[in-house]
């Protein structure tokens, strides 16, 4: 089937594989806008010009759809601050070696450092994997082999960018508890022989991939264990930790806005600036 000139049948099933990759109504939107920009430039005229009530009605069943998944989503998004991160790193270490918290971790210390999605560094569900989209294994590299500094991971697809032009995410070594290099080396290491080369980055022991869904439930179960409700958490709660963390860190918002790769000021909505601090503006305003 080419893409283009398309149908009202092409695009129903486009919104409908944009619905389960977890995009928003908004986003959906967006992408349909994209798809009548390029079917312009390309000659074969406004698809929109003719009327498409199918689409019409994907279009609204997916908006309503999801608005019954993320109304309970958006209440539960507490932000994964350095002092959450450390309680979960205290859960895993309980468990020495063990493969899976190895790699949990190092996930969630990627996630956390990269101002990423949970749906950016995971795969949607088993089998779903695609290495022209999702992470690979392959997309890691290192500054310098021995004693790497800098790690930089490509991202070859995301939420925010329809047309795949990909972003190169660098973590660098902090010397801290909170470390994603020494995170991601040792998961790297542990991995050797299993396969090296191939799949998607993060996986289980027995070599299924690591799922968003199976990322954040395992990540309210350790939270849970270190004693914090972890119903309030969230796939987000990451990057709404890493911008909160940078804020209170005083990191300019453009440095925030380039970090978590916001086209606009939308990132402001994830800062939370406890109340004593917003209190504390009033005496420095007082001259």
């Amino acid at each position: 089937m080419q893409p283009f000139p398309t149908s009202e049948e092409l695009l129903c099933k486009f919104v409908a594989w944009l619905f389960v990759q977890g995009l928003s109504h908004q986003t959906m939107k967006s992408y349909l806008s994209a798809v009548r920009h390029l079917q312009i430039i390309s000659g074969g005229g406004d698809p929109f010009a003719l009327e498409m009530p199918k689409l019409q009605y994907v279009l609204k069943g997916a908006r309503i759809e999801r608005s019954k998944t993320t109304s309970g989503a958006k209440r539960a998004r507490l932000p994964i601050t350095p002092d959450v991160l450390l309680k979960i790193k205290t859960v895993l270490d309980r468990n020495g070696q063990e493969f899976d918290s190895i790699m949990l971790w190092a996930a969630a210390c990627v996630c956390y450092f990269g101002f990423l999605r949970s749906g950016e560094i995971t795969i949607p569900t088993l089998g779903a994997f695609c290495p022209e989209t999702h992470l690979s294994i392959r997309d890691v590299s290192v500054d310098r082999p021995g004693r790497p500094e800098i790690i930089h991971i490509k991202l070859k697809a995301s939420k925010t960018d329809p047309f795949r032009k990909g972003v190169v995410i660098s973590l660098g070594r902090t010397g801290k508890p909170l470390c994603p290099v020494v995170a991601l080396l040792t998961y790297l290491a542990v991995r050797r022989g299993k396969e090296v080369d191939a799949g998607p980055l993060f996986r289980l022991k027995d070599g299924r991939p690591l799922t968003k869904p199976a990322f954040v439930e395992r990540i309210k179960d350790v939270l849970s264990k270190a004693g914090l409700d972890g119903s309030k958490y969230a796939g987000h709660s990451f990057r709404i930790g890493a911008a909160t963390s940078a804020a209170a860190a005083g990191v300019e918002d453009s440095m925030i806005q380039t970090l978590g790769r916001w086209k606009s000021s939308a990132y402001l909505v994830y800062v939370r600036v406890p109340r004593e601090r917003l209190a504390s503006i009033s005496a420095r305003l007082a001259g």
